[in-house]
């Protein structure tokens, strides 16, 4: 290949590689250069033809904005002749003075529209016709002034007119019931018959005149003028009658002044009729005639300009023709080639976006590599595409979520837009609870979940993104649902709308609810049995108590006892010197085995007491092993229910544990305040039976020292068995001593019982509270959740 050939081969690869280096401003401006080129030509020619359509064109405005200010006069001259009319028939000051001062805007704006027109007019015939018409349109405005003057007095006067008649009916009925009785009959009806001609020819006239303001027919004005003129002549007769009373002059002078007012209405409305008449209708229609000639004028004046602006038009018409053809296919030669290398690109781009915007991945995005805008616009789709890949996933990801999400917009009324699968799904159970179907939702506003009184006060939340996070409970019916709502922000933190996720928790309300019962009922159980345990222990110490003090009585009884049988085997050694002291000797210990015996009841009764308080204190300890029984069963099934619930009952789980081991507790204290019972029981009874040989013993001294006092004439015979029986009582004695001893060791193992008792029920009753709190907080915690 030769030099030459390869040269122009790589020029030819650089021709076609032009298009698609250079920029699109750059190809755009190379493409308009040139057809400007030629646009330089028209221009000159274009200037050339538009002084000239200018020249005529302005002449035709010119003439169709007169015509428009003489259309737009004749208009305003119409209103005011509609206004004039408003204020013929005006039958208030307050209607006369609106349309008086409306038709005089109107009039002014006529004016002001023929003055203009005859500014703007070029012909002088139209000028001075114009000029005649704002004459005439000043006439007609002076003679409108005088007809809304002289109607303002008339109705003055007629509201006079009115007053003036309500005082004369007044005064009429008093005049016709004062007439003078004194005079005769015939006076009396002669008086009374002139008065009523009077009365009647006023009336006459009044009603006449009321008719011929309604109407404005010619015949009640004649009826009234004539029963005027009547009415005068009877009232000279009234008025100057010699006889007439003050009432009746003040009545007379008050029907002339009514026919003095009803005659100047009459006055008054010839003039406004004759103005009508004779001035503002002839003025009137010199001024329509004067601008019906002047419109005439002028619009032959258009006609002329308009052709000469059609003459202008086709000749800039056709040098436009010629080189616009020209510009026309440069430009479509040029407009071809940039096809190829901006308007081909940009359409598959434009494909591109739209499967983007589909939700389809394109293969390969067009224009990647170029060095013009077209390539950059790839570049960033490219960084679009893996955006909208992105948000994608998420609102996938959004719309596969376990729970309800949903999104409303904060400028139209907090609407519904976006409602994932979940909260379809969740809502279609308490579909019949809302007044619409789940799938109408999208477009509903957000109130529709909340009561009336509540929906202001979310609106406010949902409006004040500082105010979100924002979590609450609310109630459909008698389902539960926790709700919390986040703010949805842009890439710069602009607030876009709520999201509002939610779930159904009717199951863990209930759950709650049916644990505080049954669990709260449980731990009332265990506190009042607890208080129970305490006063039981404190009874069985103060049981204890008294056993040991009587104890201590029946020893030193005993004690007494021993040294009154010493005195005896003393005595039984001197029997023979004194039978006196002897008597004397046995009656003392008589009474003190009596007392002995007493005593001895006396603390079998209170060991009797104390084994029964032990018996209560056994079967309170019973329930208390029942009810930690029972609570140590519950406890497991709230496990078991904690483990069907899943993630949910976690916190109910722990709760449960803690149940579970204080009835572990509970069943231990109980057990060790068992066995201290029965350890109790069993010293009681083995107190009863001491007791019991001590009373055997005492009976026997009683037996005794009958005995001796029987046989106190043999008192030198018996002295020896009198000595042995001393021996025996002083053993008795010493052996009541001994068993005394034991039952206070008893007493105080008792009280020491009874101690353990009492603190082992506080800290049953500790326990219980601490299982209150702790159940307190686990509803709480399942109620936040």
């Amino acid at each position: 290949m030769s030099s030459w050939q390869k040269a122009g081969k790589d020029m030819e690869e650089k021709l076609r590689a032009l298009p698609f280096a250079l920029t699109v401003g750059r190809k755009l401006a190379l493409g308009a250069l040139v057809p400007l080129l030629l646009l330089g030509l028209m221009i000159a020619d274009v200037c050339r033809s538009l002084d000239l359509i200018r020249h005529e064109s302005a002449a035709e405005f010119r003439a169709a904005a007169v015509e428009l200010r003489l259309k737009q006069s004749e208009n305003a001259l119409q209103a005011a002749r509609a206004q004039l009319h408003e204020v013929v028939s005006a039958q208030n000051l307050k209607v006369l003075d609106e349309a008086g001062n409306l038709g005089a805007r109107e009039l002014g704006q006529a004016r002001q529209h023929v003055s203009a027109a005859a500014a703007d007019a070029g012909g002088p015939e139209a000028q001075a016709k114009l000029r005649e018409a704002q004459a005439q349109l000043g006439e007609h405005d002076a003679a409108r002034e005088a007809l809304v003057a002289e109607r303002r007095r008339m109705l003055e006067t007629r509201d006079h007119l009115a007053t003036l008649g309500r005082d004369y009916d007044r005064m009429f009925e008093m005049v016709m019931g004062g007439i003078d009785a004194s005079m005769s009959a015939a006076r009396q009806e002669e008086v009374r018959q002139n008065l009523l001609t009077l009365h009647r020819t006023v009336t006459e006239a009044r009603i006449n005149l009321q008719d011929h303001m309604l109407t404005g027919e010619a015949l009640p004005a004649r009826r009234a003028r004539s029963a005027i003129q009547q009415s005068r002549v009877y009232l000279r007769s009234v008025v100057e009658n010699e006889a007439a009373s003050p009432v009746q002059r003040d009545w007379g002078t008050q029907a002339g002044r009514i026919g003095q007012d009803a005659a100047a209405v009459l006055r008054a409305l010839d003039e406004i009729g004759r103005l009508r008449r004779e001035v503002l209708t002839p003025s009137r229609e010199r001024i329509e005639a004067a601008l019906g000639e002047a419109n005439s004028l002028l619009q032959a004046e258009a006609r002329q300009a308009r052709l000469r602006l059609e003459a202008a038009i086709g000749g800039a018409r056709q040098s436009l023709l010629v080189l616009g053809l020209a510009v026309t296919l440069l430009l479509a030669t040029l407009g071809l080639l940039n096809a190829r290398s901006i308007s081909r690109p940009l359409r598959r781009l434009t494909r591109a976006v739209g499967e983007l915007a589909a939700g389809r991945m394109p293969e390969g995005i067009p224009g990647l590599g170029r060095r013009d805008e077209i390539g950059t616009i790839a570049a960033a789709m490219q960084d679009l595409q893996a955006t909208v890949g992105r948000a994608f996933a998420q609102s996938q990801m959004l719309e596969q979520l376990p729970i309800g999400v949903m999104t409303a917009d904060p400028h139209d009324g907090f609407r519904i837009t976006y409602m994932n699968e979940a909260s379809r799904q969740g809502l279609r159970p308490l579909e019949r609870l809302l007044p619409c179907r789940v799938e109408e939702l999208p477009g509903r506003s957000v109130d529709l979940f909340h009561p009336p009184a509540q929906r202001q006060r979310i609106r406010d939340i949902l409006a004040q993104p500082e105010r979100l996070p924002h979590a609450a409970k609310i109630r459909l019916g008698e389902e539960m649902l926790s709700l919390r709502i986040t703010a949805i922000r842009d890439a710069r933190g602009g607030y876009v709308g709520p999201m509002l996720s939610w779930s159904l928790v009717t199951a863990q309300s209930r759950l709650a609810a049916d644990f505080e019962a049954e669990v709260g009922a449980v731990v009332n159980a265990v506190a009042r049995s607890a208080d129970a345990l305490q006063e039981a222990a404190r009874g069985m110490s103060a049981s204890a108590t008294r056993s040991g003090q009587e104890a201590g009585r029946v020893a030193e009884e005993s004690q007494r006892a021993g040294a009154s049988v010493q005195a005896v085997a003393a005595s039984a050694e001197q029997l023979a010197a004194s039978v006196a002291e002897v008597t004397r000797q046995v009656q003392s210990g008589a009474g003190v085995a009596q007392e002995a015996a007493g005593e001895t009841r006396r603390a079998d009764a209170t060991i009797r007491a104390l084994a029964e308080a032990a018996g209560r204190i056994g079967d309170v300890v019973q329930l208390i092993q029942d009810i930690a029984a029972q609570t140590n069963l519950l406890a497991l099934n709230a496990t078991i229910e904690a483990a069907r619930a899943g993630e949910a009952g976690k916190g109910f789980a722990v709760v449960a544990s803690e149940v579970k081991n204080l009835a572990g507790q509970t069943a231990r204290a109980t057990e060790e305040i068992g066995q201290q019972v029965q350890a109790i029981q069993g010293s009681t009874t083995q107190a009863v039976d001491v007791l019991q040989g001590i009373g055997s013993t005492v009976e026997r001294m009683n037996e005794v020292t009958a005995a001796i006092a029987a046989a106190v004439e043999q008192q030198a015979a018996a002295t020896q068995e009198i000595a042995r029986s001393a021996a025996q009582v002083s053993e008795s004695t010493g052996a009541v001593s001994r068993r005394i001893g034991d039952v206070s060791e008893a007493a105080a193992t008792t009280r020491a019982a009874a101690g353990g008792v009492l603190d082992s029920a506080a800290e049953l009753s500790g326990q219980a509270v601490a299982l209150r709190r702790k159940s307190d907080a686990f509803l709480e915690a399942v109620q936040a959740a």
